[in-house]
């Protein structure tokens, strides 16, 4: 069903995702802050999708929240050692997110926590060329401006529990996303 989220709503769900993916073992010992990644993909799924979780790339095979293509979906799942999906799975927004999450952690971790250069390469995909990060600066400046208008302190209070690292309360990947 497709449903415009509001910003608390993705928020909640990129705090739980960021935690999700900063523990499985490819991302141990990045130094990745997971309220950042969240904080990041909340002004990434503004940009690319305007919070619809169906939103459709009609150029692309990008789905959801967070617009994510097929290809990358395949990759990340294979990276991530998780079981492969179809492109269907991705409108679920949980699922959407953590994928998403998974890649922008993923650019930021390469590009040595630079965030800027991570977030043009969330949209840019893996070319390592300065026409890449030049080409990705309109994008970046858009995710900026989403990013700077957010109230992150109000955020914060409305996530309340979701902020805490506590993991004892958290589903797994499996019960989640059966």
């Amino acid at each position: 069903m497709c449903k415009k989220l509001k910003e608390i709503e993705v928020y909640k769900i990129a705090l739980r995702q960021a935690k999700k993916v900063l523990r499985n073992n490819y991302f141990k010992g990045a130094k990745i802050n997971f309220s950042q990644l969240a904080k990041y993909t909340l002004a990434i799924a503004e940009v690319e999708s305007g919070l619809y979780t169906c939103a459709d790339n009609k150029n692309s095979t990008a789905t959801g929240l967070m617009q994510i293509l097929t290809g990358t979906r395949s990759a990340f799942e294979k990276l991530l050692k998780l079981p492969q999906t179809s492109q269907k799975a991705l409108l679920n927004e949980n699922y959407n997110v953590f994928i998403g999450i998974a890649v922008l952690a993923y650019q930021v971790k390469r590009y040595g926590n630079n965030w800027n250069k991570g977030v043009i390469a969330y949209n840019q995909g893996n070319a390592q060329t300065q026409i890449a990060l030049e080409r990705g600066k309109p994008y970046l400046a858009k995710v900026t401006s989403a990013f700077k208008s957010n109230d992150y302190a109000m955020l914060d209070s409305q996530a309340g529990s979701d902020l805490a690292l506590n993991e004892s309360n958290e589903s797994s990947y499996y019960q989640e996303f059966p």
